[in-house]
């Protein structure tokens, strides 16, 4: 990665450099997620690699899109994307024209993969590490996600499982407002140090960026 530097620290930066310098903070803090992830406990890449999803993305010639739907405790804070928005930015970040396509849905929510799999084509292959996923009474509790991780300890390991099976795809459907698509953002960018990768976001304005 290239460093960008200026000849004067009092100059007024034009669009451009503010343009690169946000690039540069972006492909910084990308390679920084990417360092830390690469650093968890070796059982969850080995958990990771036991799961039946593993398998799917390792035996198959299909595309894999990884899809993350935040629905549940999430509509406290902002408002929930329908989960046709998610159907089409699949159809969007693909470009597809009607194939077959190897999905992997990560969600805490029954919900949406009940939604999902009802919206999604006949010919797409939904894969769900179901051991992330809460139950409805759980996740739309008094205190959502806090009583799910209170409650069931294991549940911050089983979401880990669920990211490493997340990053094996090649193209990601995210919603930036939650924090979580926003870390599989970062280690999108992260993989190659670029830029740019195939992913599409449903959340249509992102205030949060930074």
């Amino acid at each position: 990665m290239t460093e960008i530097t200026h000849t004067s620290s009092r100059r007024s930066l034009t669009g451009i450099d503010r343009l690169l310098s946000r690039v540069d903070k972006r492909l910084r803090r990308a390679a920084t997620t990417q360092y830390l992830m690469a650093h968890m406990n070796e059982s969850i890449y080995a958990d990771a690699m036991k799961t039946a999803a593993y398998r799917v993305f390792t035996g198959s010639a299909r595309r894999v899109v990884s899809v993350h739907v935040r629905w549940g405790d999430k509509g406290r804070e902002m408002a929930l994307r329908p989960i046709d928005e998610y159907v089409e930015a699949v159809r969007n970040v693909t470009r597809y024209s009607g194939e077959a396509l190897d999905v992997f849905l990560t969600t805490e929510d029954a919900k949406a993969v009940a939604a999902f799999r009802k919206a999604a084509p006949e010919n797409w292959n939904v894969v769900v590490y179901e051991a992330a996923v809460s139950s409805d009474k759980v996740l739309y509790g008094r205190h959502g996600m806090a009583d799910q991780a209170r409650n069931h300890r294991e549940s911050g390991y089983h979401s880990l499982v669920a990211l490493v099976l997340a990053m094996q795809a090649d193209a990601f459907v995210i919603t930036s407002g939650s924090n979580w698509s926003r870390l599989m953002e970062e280690l999108c960018l992260g993989r190659d140090l670029e830029p740019r990768c195939d992913i599409v976001d449903v959340t249509p304005w992102r205030p949060h960026d930074w």
